[in-house]
């Protein structure tokens, strides 16, 4: 995605953000993990999705991925 909801192209800044959680949602659906981990990549993907969702990034509920 080079666009954010509103239509504008995203910064760099804004591009590696989403990049970071789109990899902590891979990585919390991986079955490999100790609970340890998925607890700890569950909370850091819920504090970027804070922050994709109030940058306007993306939006979606994070129970509707099993997170």
């Amino acid at each position: 995605m080079s666009k954010d909801l509103l239509g504008n192209d995203l910064t760099e800044a804004e591009t590696e953000i989403l990049a970071a959680y789109e990899n902590l949602k891979k990585l919390s659906a991986r079955d490999d993990l100790s609970p340890c981990m998925v607890s700890n990549i569950r909370f850091a993907t819920a504090a970027l999705a804070q922050t994709v969702t109030d940058l306007g990034l993306t939006y979606e509920h994070l129970h509707h991925l099993g997170l």
